[in-house]
């Protein structure tokens, strides 16, 4: 199912397998996701342009916390071309998934502060929301019936 309703509502999607995900070659790393994000934002961009659409950046999960990370950082003109942000059941920190991960199994739970120090946190959407534009704007969606995502890290996305 995916995104086919939006594209039953006429909207066109641009949907993007990061290096080691889906059917993309390459092996997957934070900085990779981030580099694809971004060469994506930017076709996305040339091609709302030469088509004069708007242009919604929606992320998922990882996706979203990229989309954050992606849209804070962009360029100023780029962030001018960028008519909306959302954000679906992302986490706020890659540490602090990993460590609420790494905490839920007798096993990895002593463990859980060392092994999420070996994960970067400069990527972490809690720490690039204040780079947004002011004016841009942004929507948090998250169940808290997720499984997988606490939705405790879109609320503190979102305060």
């Amino acid at each position: 199912m995916g995104m086919t309703w939006i594209t039953n509502h006429g909207w066109e999607v641009f949907i993007l397998d990061y290096r080691g995900y889906g059917i993309s070659e390459g092996k997957p790393s934070i900085a990779g996701v981030h580099h694809d994000a971004y060469m994506g934002l930017k076709w996305a961009i040339t091609k709302a342009k030469e088509q004069q659409l708007p242009l919604v950046v929606l992320g998922q999960s990882i996706g979203g916390a990229t989309a954050v990370t992606l849209v804070a950082n962009a360029t100023a003109e780029e962030q001018e071309q960028i008519s909306g942000l959302v954000v679906d059941s992302a986490f706020s920190g890659y540490q602090r998934i990993a460590r609420e991960k790494l905490s839920s199994s007798w096993v990895t739970w002593a463990f859980q502060y060392p092994l999420s120090w070996t994960i970067t946190d400069r990527y972490s959407p809690e720490k690039q929301l204040n780079k947004l534009p002011a004016d841009l704007p942004l929507l948090f969606l998250h169940s808290c019936t997720d499984q997988v995502i606490p939705c405790s890290h879109s609320q503190r996305s979102y305060q």
